[in-house]
C-alpha cells in the first residue's frame, strides 16, 4: 500500500494544529447541544486518523475537507451577509453589521485555499512497486 510522505513538515504540524483546533472547537459545540457539528466532528476525526497514518488516500480527503469546510463555507460567509447588505440597502432600510461574519468568512477561505494548495506543493504519494 502507498503511503505519502509531506516535503514541508511545517505544512504537516500546521494542518495537525488546524484539525485539533477544528476537532475541539467542534467538541465544544457538541457540549453546548449543538448536534448539527457531529458531522463535521466525524469527517475531521476521520481525515486527521488518515493524515496520522499517513494513508494514501489523505491527500484527497484533506483536499475534500478543505474544499467542503473552509473553502465553500467560507464563500457561503462572505456572500451570505453581503447579499443582507445590498438588499437593505436597495431597500432604503437600515445597513446592519456584518463586518466579523464576512471577515471570519474570508479567514476561512484563505485557511482553505491554503490548506488545499498545500495538499497540491507539499504531498506526494510513494507507492510501492513489488
Amino acid at each position: 500500500m502507498g503511503k505519502i510522505r509531506y516535503e514541508s513538515l511545517a505544512y504537516y504540524y500546521g494542518l495537525l494544529t488546524l484539525m485539533i483546533g477544528v476537532i475541539l472547537r467542534s467538541f465544544y459545540q457538541v457540549l453546548n447541544g449543538s448536534s448539527f457539528v457531529l458531522i463535521h466532528l466525524s469527517l475531521t476525526l476521520i481525515a486527521l486518523i488518515l493524515v496520522l497514518s499517513k494513508n494514501k488516500y489523505s491527500k484527497m480527503i484533506i483536499k475534500i475537507w478543505s474544499s467542503v469546510f473552509f473553502i465553500l463555507a467560507g464563500i457561503l460567509l462572505t456572500v451570505g451577509p453581503l447579499l443582507q447588505l445590498i438588499g437593505s440597502w436597495m431597500s432604503d432600510q437600515p445597513i446592519p453589521d456584518k463586518s466579523l461574519v464576512i471577515v471570519w468568512g474570508l479567514i476561512n477561505l484563505l485557511i482553505g485555499v491554503i490548506v488545499f494548495m498545500g495538499a497540491n506543493n507539499f504531498i506526494f504519494v510513494n507507492e510501492d512497486v513489488t
